[in-house]
């Protein structure tokens, strides 16, 4: 057999290692992206942003809020609060 003449020869000899490995570089990069989108949707704010604080910092700031508008605290209790929750 005349290994020449066979279409499939440079294919199963590794001759196709530019296209794998492009192959893996797409692979990668999606993985990556990927990766990178989870990270920003889990940090941002819940509306878009890019706070860096979860969903929930908004929440803790906004319940302390509520309990200083029902008068349950008292303004140098919320602005302390309010100083260590922002730190």
């Amino acid at each position: 057999m005349m290994w020449g003449n066979n279409p499939y020869y440079l294919s199963s000899c590794g001759a196709n290692w530019a296209g794998q490995l492009i192959s893996l570089a797409v692979t990668i990069l999606v993985i990556v992206i990927l990766i990178k989108l989870a990270i920003r949707f889990m940090r941002s704010d819940g509306h878009g942003g890019h706070g860096g604080r979860g969903p929930w910092w908004n929440s803790a700031e906004s319940q302390l809020k509520e309990r200083f508008v029902k008068g349950e605290i008292s303004k140098e209790e919320y602005q302390e609060k309010l100083k260590v929750i922002r730190e």
